[in-house]
């Protein structure tokens, strides 16, 4: 694969991040990943594109990601 080919424009690369701030299919889903103007699909972490296209499940464990806010805020409580 080419590196060219994974390259956006700067539109490109926004636009998914506008889809995303618009989108109604998006209404009450909260903590999906999202691509190409759509959510992202899971991937294969040992196929060909997992490095590249869709969200591999440990990034989609709301488990991680609440235990992660938690200890981000009290290192932030910390610093201050």
């Amino acid at each position: 694969m080419r590196t060219a080919s994974f390259v956006k424009r700067p539109g490109q690369g926004a636009s998914t991040t506008v889809w995303a701030a618009t989108a109604t299919v998006l209404d009450g889903k909260a903590g999906v990943h999202c691509e190409d103007c759509d959510v992202a699909a899971a991937t294969d972490p040992d196929g060909p594109t997992a490095r590249f296209a869709g969200v591999n499940a440990h990034a989609c464990d709301d488990n991680s990601a609440e235990r992660l806010w938690a200890l981000s805020q009290d290192l932030l409580a910390r610093a201050h």
